[in-house]
């Protein structure tokens, strides 16, 4: 049982997905649902950081996110969504 999970997160990101602004996938290799961005996601997310309250919001937000993996997937995940958002 996994004992970081957060159902209104989870809520929160199938509205998400339900937009159109990510998409989910289950990785075998991990054992999980895995959530990206889609280019709608994304296009919105570089708007609203352009503000920054929102950027602190989003910032925690993926902080919460992250917070239980691996040092090493951290930085991964970060390293991608600056890629991303360029």
């Amino acid at each position: 049982m996994n004992t970081n999970w957060d159902p209104v997160s989870e809520h929160r990101a199938g509205l998400l997905c339900n937009e159109g602004f990510m998409k989910e996938r289950y990785d075998n290799l991990l054992n999980e649902l895995v959530r990206t961005f889609t280019p709608k996601g994304i296009a919105v997310v570089k708007d609203i950081l352009k503000d920054p309250n929102y950027q602190n919001a989003f910032f925690q937000i993926l902080y919460n996110e992250v917070k239980y993996l691996p040092k090493e997937t951290q930085v991964d995940i970060v390293a991608e969504l600056k890629e991303m958002l360029k």
